[in-house]
């Protein structure tokens, strides 16, 4: 391109070479700005009609929920090792949890073209699914975030309920958190224990896909750094196992260096009867509330672990991303990836 906009120089007039040139800079602009932009196709093959569907809905419910909210939410986003130094700012730093069992049966679930999916009640009535952790892939992942999380300075760690979300937390700041320098995970493949919910009674035992054994990463905290569940995190609940959290006592003997004291039921709140998925304007209105205990926090520099729908609500139907002016193609709102983290500047002004 460039050895024909120089030769076109020779033999055109002056305002074609201008032209000429034009297009060669967009262009390289073009290539320049791809190779540093973030991978913005996170999303599995088959999750990429959902995904499409589910923007749509939350557009139209951002459209009708915006308005209503106390205050504008407006993110920019950032390239952290920034100070914050305006008092009306504050950090947040969104993860998404790394690969859990779930995703994997998802993925073989729907490449074999089975209808429904691996976790509904109908095809999980053992709820073999119930609250899956991580995969060896999904700690690495959680693992591998300490590259980015190193220089970060959090103040606050708010995590999901729920065990992936709270293990990648766990995993990806260990640095952070830990005394001894060391993740402790034990792994119990022989024992077999009862989780009992309002709902059901799940025998948890050791599958062919690792789904459901209690495996336990452990971190002994000696930070002054608090880890803090907020079931306003929880991922949309209901009709899938997968999205179902343990009840709250075992949670606290699974990790009591989480601060769970405003998990107030015991078990799972978002579950009902199971049969019914929870709405994405309810999901959108729990972030909402999320950002809302956020602004009145004493903490500036915040991370919240959560999942992909949750994240993606918050995103796309409650907070405005500053200088976003083609939400379809904007990075920044875009479907988070398993092991994912995306930095931001956060302000509230008044609706």
């Amino acid at each position: 391109i460039l050895f024909l906009s120089i030769h076109s120089s020779r033999v055109h007039s002056c305002s074609v070479v201008n032209i000429n040139l034009l297009i060669v800079y967009f262009i390289i602009q073009h290539f320049i700005m791809a190779s540093l932009a973030p991978n913005t196709s996170r999303q599995e093959t088959h999750e990429k009609k959902d995904v499409s569907k589910l923007t749509t809905s939350l557009h139209r419910i951002g459209q009708e929920l915006r308005p209503t909210l106390p205050y504008k939410i407006i993110l920019s986003r950032i390239s952290d090792g920034e100070p914050v130094t305006d008092c009306k700012l504050k950090k947040i730093h969104l993860i998404r949890h790394g690969q859990g069992f779930h995703n994997v049966a998802q993925t073989e679930w729907r490449a074999a073209k089975k209808p429904g999916e691996p976790y509904w009640i109908s095809t999980d009535p053992d709820f073999k699914y119930l609250d899956p952790e991580l995969t060896p892939l999904g700690i690495q992942q959680a693992t591998d975030l300490q590259t980015e999380t190193l220089h970060l300075n959090p103040d606050l760690i708010i995590v999901s309920p729920m065990r992936r979300a709270i293990q990648t937390a766990l995993l990806g700041f260990e640095k952070h958190i830990k005394s001894d320098g060391t993740c402790n995970e034990s792994t119990s493949s022989t024992s077999t224990s009862t989780s009992t919910t309002d709902n059901t009674d799940a025998t948890d035992t050791t599958t062919d896909n690792g789904s459901n054994k209690r495996s336990k990463i452990s971190i002994e905290s000696s930070s002054s750094i608090r880890i803090l569940a907020n079931e306003n995190a929880h991922e949309i609940a209901g009709k899938h196992t997968c999205d179902k959290r343990l009840n709250k006592t075992e949670l606290i003997k699974l990790y009591p260096m989480i601060d769970f004291s405003l998990i107030e039921s015991e078990s799972d709140p978002f579950w009902g009867n199971g049969e019914i998925r929870e709405s994405h304007l309810s999901v959108s209105k729990r972030g909402a509330s999320l950002m809302e205990e956020i602004r009145i926090c004493k903490e500036t520099n915040i991370v919240i672990a959560a999942h992909s729908t949750i994240l993606f609500s918050l995103l796309n139907a409650v907070i405005h991303i500053e200088g976003n002016n083609d939400e379809n193609n904007n990075y920044d709102i875009s479907w988070f990836g398993t092991g994912e983290m995306r930095s931001f500047y956060v302000r509230w002004e008044e609706n």
